[in-house]
């Protein structure tokens, strides 16, 4: 596994057909740093995993163990029905909607790859 220190941007693969999901071997063999353009600019990133072949990337988030806002956040293409399914980052991220709107999830399953990055914390936002 190639070091992901220091990568603002981590490509999660589904683990290899007939490993375990939750090994956390196999599931250190499917993370890699990856990249898309800078600026956190949502428009741009989605661009560039058009260029990947993505169909329809689309964002989900969540929140790391502590954290007082949703400071995680996945693409994933959401067109993707061939690939095998992504455990790891189908169980994670499920907690909203795509694009983050809250209620009932609208969506299955992760299929593929997808690019897991840090949220900004929001711009007005206290802990108390």
């Amino acid at each position: 596994m190639a070091s992901t220190e220091g990568s603002p941007f981590l490509e999660l693969r589904p683990v290899q057909v007939g490993e375990d999901a939750w090994n956390a071997a196999a599931l250190l063999a499917a993370i890699a740093p990856t990249t898309l353009p800078p600026g956190d600019d949502e428009v741009k990133e989605k661009a560039a995993l058009r260029l990947r072949g993505w169909r329809d990337p689309r964002g989900l988030f969540g929140y790391s163990e502590g954290s007082a806002y949703k400071d995680l956040c996945i693409y994933f293409d959401a067109q993707d029905t061939t690939s095998p399914v992504n455990v790891a980052a189908s169980k994670a991220f499920r907690c909203y909607g795509l694009d983050g709107v809250p209620g009932p999830i609208n969506w299955e399953a992760i299929r593929g790859p997808c690019v897991v990055l840090r949220c900004k914390p929001p711009t007005v936002w206290s802990p108390e």
